[in-house]
């Protein structure tokens, strides 16, 4: 009888052995296949991330794009009036003075960034005040050098209250930054 039970134990040591086998390669395919799907996910979040960010992307680019063209029509302004009022009528050399509607373009801008031309705004001591549209302009101008510099909104509003007194600061920041 002991080579019975000795035989009996054998055939289910055996059963046993071929039942874990059986179920370390099932383990082994599920977390195969669990590996398989981990990647999966990871490229398509990779490539959501990716036309995430280049969709955002463009629209920046059109947004500067078209603040840039509001600042060029401005400082086109500027300069009309400037070369209005130098003296014998002589006009301002336009060299000096910065394209912002160029120096945003082309793939140019993404090795270098355009330079910062800072506005010097006109004289407080003159006998004329400004015209409230011109003052608007030149604290537009000014949010922007700001924010091209990476100053903070609330820096900027600051700098905004105390240069450009009679103009709302808030709003040329929100026009700027939002």
């Amino acid at each position: 009888m002991t080579t019975e039970s000795g035989g009996e134990g054998w055939q289910h040591g055996a059963e046993l052995r071929r039942s874990v086998t059986a179920a370390a390669k099932r383990i082994e395919e599920i977390i195969l296949d669990a590996e398989l799907a981990a990647d999966q996910i990871h490229r398509d979040a990779e490539a959501e991330a990716e036309a995430y960010l280049s969709q955002h992307k463009r629209e920046v680019d059109v947004l500067v794009e078209g603040q840039l063209a509001q600042l060029q029509k401005a400082l086109d302004g500027f300069r009309e009036r400037l070369s209005e009022g130098a003296p014998n009528g002589a006009p301002i050399p336009s060299s000096d003075q910065p394209n912002l509607a160029t120096s945003g373009s082309s793939s140019e801008s993404q090795a270098t960034p355009p330079p910062v031309f800072a506005y010097p705004g006109r004289s407080e001591t003159s006998a004329e005040p400004a015209p409230a549209e011109d003052r608007h302009d030149e604290a537009l101008i000014r949010a922007t050098q700001l924010a091209i510099k990476g100053t903070e909104r609330d820096l900027i509003v600051d700098v905004l209250r105390r240069e450009f007194v009679h103009t709302d600061p808030e709003s040329i920041v929100a026009e700027i930054l939002d």
